[in-house]
């Protein structure tokens, strides 16, 4: 099974904005890394000072490095 993680009415993507919102960056890498559907994550702030994820779901993107 495929996932269109650039789609953000796909519920996958839905499930894991939720469950990273308002995380770390260490927490939030955890969670995702042991999704099955993930092999690898990197996590970038902006503005640079931030520390956690936004609560908002909405503010969180997703982007796919398709190597």
């Amino acid at each position: 099974m495929t996932y269109d993680f650039e789609n953000s009415s796909n519920n996958l993507t839905r499930k894991l904005k939720a469950m990273i919102a308002n995380t770390t960056e260490k927490e939030a890498v955890s969670k995702l890394v042991n999704d099955p559907n993930i092999a690898k994550v990197r996590i970038n702030f902006s503005p640079f000072w931030l520390t956690r994820v936004s609560s908002n779901p909405d503010n969180i993107e997703f982007i796919i490095d398709k190597k």
